[in-house]
């Protein structure tokens, strides 16, 4: 750990991270702070941490003058942007396609045209999903549009407008496809945070089915070494990107609470059908270990004592 952190120490940068709150955002602004670099973090509310090197910039990207207020965050002394700025459905609210067209497509794409006029050289990091890409297994009139959700449709949008502006200018534009992300934000209606939640108040962990659906992870903060990496490199392209984290759901809810000191929950099977029975995924990441220099950081065990350690107030 202390050599691969040594070398993630390498350049201190001035980053502008837009979205710096919620599940990814905040892993991303923590990691950076983590290694003295300097942040101008952007977002609707302020992220739950802080840091002699950063500064925060209240920012909704659905006001009518919020791109402006944006592009003004941009000057010769950053060494890099991420976007991040992510509006997508919630148990509690539904926002409306043109919402999350404005927030995800719209205002990178103001971005992307300011930066391409005025610092054509600044790299550009866009956090993106790799559930919007999908291989398709072949070729017939119901794909590739047929997307029934809306906020994956909108990051496929997001995708296209940054490869139009790599077609089109010099820009280094890097589209990082996460997979199941988790971190400090535990609000997030995902099977990991849920099972954390569950077990930090030791509460039954439930499962569907026989628990053998099996899933990649992938921790914020490595999320942010990856964008460091692809600053750093000036890298344009696609890359897939994940933690060493892949386990059905059954051996997720083990590791969770045997990384929890004193966790009383148990482990119990519902004996309802997991509609998801069998499934599998798993993420190539050997283009980002070979183009940019990524490796996970963290191991599952210490990600997950680190998001108990801020949930439960302790300052890292």
């Amino acid at each position: 750990m202390s050599r691969r952190f040594a070398d993630a120490l390498a350049v201190d940068m001035k980053v502008l991270l837009i979205g710096s709150s919620g599940i990814v955002g905040s892993g991303v602004a923590r990691y950076f702070l983590d290694q003295s670099d300097r942040l101008i973090a952007v977002s609707r509310k302020r992220p739950d941490i802080s840091g002699d090197g950063m500064e925060f910039c209240p920012i909704d990207l659905l006001e009518n003058s919020s791109t402006e207020r944006l592009v003004d965050l941009i000057d010769e002394s950053l060494d890099g942007v991420i976007y991040n700025a992510g509006l997508l459905p919630a148990r509690t609210s539904q926002p409306s396609f043109s919402d999350m067209c404005n927030v995800n497509v719209r205002g990178l794409e103001v971005l992307l045209n300011h930066i391409a006029n005025h610092h054509p050289l600044l790299p550009v990091v866009h956090i993106s999903g790799f559930t919007a890409m999908k291989t398709l297994p072949d070729i017939n009139e119901s794909l590739p549009y047929t997307n029934p959700n809306s906020y994956y449709t909108t990051k496929v949008f997001a995708e296209l407008v940054c490869n139009q502006y790599r077609l089109s200018s010099e820009l280094a534009i890097s589209n990082l496809r996460i997979s199941a992300p988790f971190g400090y934000d535990l609000s997030v209606p995902s099977v990991l945070p849920i099972f954390l939640k569950k077990a930090l108040s030791n509460q039954d962990i439930v499962l569907q089915g026989s628990g053998t659906r099996q899933q990649t992870f992938t921790f914020s903060e490595d999320i942010g070494f990856a964008c460091k990496k692809a600053i750093d490199v000036k890298f344009s392209g696609a890359l897939n990107m994940t933690s060493d984290f892949r386990y059905t759901m059954h051996e997720l809810a083990e590791k969770i609470v045997s990384s929890i000191d004193g966790c009383q929950s148990k482990i119990i099977f519902s004996g309802d059908t997991d509609p998801q029975e069998g499934a599998e995924s798993f993420v190539d990441i050997s283009k980002a270990k070979n183009q940019i220099g990524y490796y996970p950081l963290f191991s599952f065990e210490t990600a997950i004592r680190r998001v108990v350690d801020v949930v439960r107030g302790v300052r890292l």
